[in-house]
């Protein structure tokens, strides 16, 4: 009732020598703490096929997501940057927060999750905002498997971010609605993928 939680249900069809697996992302949002003032909350699940064609943006619930750098896809579920060797400096601006009528303190909450190792992720803020320290620095590599590897590729998402026990979290000062925040990864790694974004102002 309180923390999220997300997991797999696996439906298993067996009939006259027929046998047939589906496998179900289930997903459960944190409940909202009371006085706290969400300013946004996107876990991409409206997100539904594979993109296989880079996008310089995404329409996500009404909201624009930027590329930031390098190549980005709608996956789903989640976002994915780079592809093959191509994921050095890739990311993404996030909507602005057009909901501010005043500078405000917010926290950045999301996740990242990669089969590689290598990068070190980044958050910058423009309009005079200032960017706290973001932890932790890096993605810790999924080991389970490369992710993006053919059919087992949604379900090495699920498994990569159900056992990443890392949210980067970070705290930024004098948001404005006029403030753009960017989420980058720096390194030399091959892909990554962001999830879970979240806004809360303090």
């Amino acid at each position: 009732t309180t923390e999220a939680q997300s997991g797999v249900l696996t439906l298993v069809l067996n009939y006259n020598g027929f046998s047939l697996t589906k496998t179900v992302n289930l997903t459960q949002k944190a409940a909202p703490v009371a006085g706290e003032e969400v300013l946004l909350d996107e876990d991409f699940s409206s997100l539904t096929s594979w993109g296989t064609s880079p996008v310089t943006s995404l329409e996500v619930n009404n909201l624009t997501y930027n590329t930031a750098g390098g190549t980005m896809y709608g996956q789903k579920g989640c976002i994915q940057f780079g592809k093959g060797t191509a994921a050095a400096n890739t990311g993404v601006k996030l909507p602005a927060l057009s909901s501010l009528t005043a500078a405000k303190t917010v926290t950045l909450t999301f996740k990242a999750v990669s089969s590689d190792s290598g990068y070190t992720m980044n958050v910058a803020a423009s309009a005079g905002a200032t960017v706290g320290t973001l932890s932790p620095k890096a993605i810790t590599q999924y080991t389970g498997g490369a992710i993006n590897s053919g059919a087992d590729t949604e379900t090495k998402l699920v498994e990569a971010f159900a056992a990443s026990t890392s949210e980067f979290s970070v705290t930024i000062q004098n948001v404005t609605a006029q403030t753009v925040i960017t989420i980058t990864a720096s390194g030399s790694a091959k892909r990554w993928y962001l999830d879970d974004v979240k806004i809360v102002a303090q």
